[in-house]
């Protein structure tokens, strides 16, 4: 599948969360005026982790925005499940261990030898906050490159951005500033 661009609409799919079965993306974007839907490799990463519990942080900023955060993970239901509690999670996760939505949005995997000083530095800074790796059942691709879009409630798409590394997700400034934008 070829990249989704800013200008296109979004493409439909049905999902499984950790508690909730055949999900319908489109009805999920009409219960807010932005979404973001954000492509990471799996639970278990700690560079994962240390997004996904900054997005939760920041959720009440993204609420006042009329804006829902939506987390693709390579990862089992199951997993989250024995991770979260589903009544203090502000997000979605949405679970796709056999890897189908990450086709669907055209992403991609690194081919780099070493990890990029960024991604050695915000591993560093994940290990240090105390996050561990939580075993995938070897569902997760390990070179995943992560992916971020933001679209409005009638499907078209604000913003895409594809991460060149690992650990690269927008920062909570800048998905703040494109969805004020």
């Amino acid at each position: 599948m070829k990249k989704i661009k800013k200008g296109m609409q979004i493409i439909d799919f049905t999902f499984h969360t950790p508690w909730l079965k055949n999900q319908v993306f489109s009805h999920y974007l009409k219960r807010k005026r932005k979404t973001i839907l954000v492509f990471m490799r799996f639970y278990g990463c700690r560079l994962c982790q240390l997004d996904i519990n900054k997005m939760i942080k920041s959720y009440s900023e993204f609420q006042k925005r009329n804006t829902q955060i939506l987390i693709v993970l390579q990862t089992e239901p199951s997993i989250i499940r024995n991770q979260h509690n589903k009544s203090e999670t502000p997000l979605t996760f949405i679970c796709d261990p056999n890897h189908f939505l990450y086709r669907l949005y055209g992403l991609e995997t690194y081919n780099y030898k070493d990890k990029p000083k960024e991604v050695k530095e915000k591993l560093q800074l994940a290990i240090d906050k105390g996050y561990e790796k939580v075993d995938n059942n070897n569902k997760e691709i390990p070179n995943q490159l992560p992916a971020t879009f933001i679209m409005n409630s009638n499907w078209d798409i604000e913003f895409a951005y594809y991460g060149v590394h690992t650990g690269d997700v927008p920062s909570i400034e800048k998905l703040i500033e494109k969805i004020d934008h």
